[in-house]
């Protein structure tokens, strides 16, 4: 078993409890304690990142299987409608992601809104060898 700690990994998400159950570290390592601290409630900015920088530099390493996400803002907003489209001859659903930079004043009729905020995430899991246990 070795030890892995990772810091300062950019993370553009909705809903970072859902983006952090699919990943690799909470489903085979088990790191399951998340901590989510919002730095920012506006929109993501260079400055903002120097912001962190400067007051977070010196933050103290997670402890073991656990995640510290920092959000940071908004990065940008999409608009999720979904269309037929033909694709190998056949028509099949098509989900189109269209990105804005601000928030839009009308969407499509149906079309769902997503805001996807910037995350800096540092977490501490363990990789697990499956010839330890043999």
């Amino acid at each position: 078993m070795s030890h892995l700690v990772r810091y300062s990994v950019p993370v553009e998400a909705v809903d970072f409890h859902e983006y952090w159950k699919k990943t690799v570290a909470y489903n085979r390592d088990g790191c399951t304690d998340i901590k989510v601290y919002r730095i920012h409630e506006g929109k993501f900015t260079p400055s903002v990142m120097e912001r962190f920088r400067k007051h977070f530099g010196g933050r103290e390493s997670p402890s073991s299987y656990q995640v510290r996400a920092y959000c940071l803002g908004i990065s940008h907003w999409e608009v999720w409608s979904r269309e037929n489209r033909i694709v190998n001859h056949k028509r099949t659903p098509v989900v189109i992601k269209t990105p804005f930079r601000t928030k839009p004043k009308r969407i499509r009729k149906d079309g769902v809104l997503k805001t996807f905020y910037q995350f800096i995430i540092d977490y501490d899991a363990r990789e697990y060898d499956e010839r330890e246990h043999c």
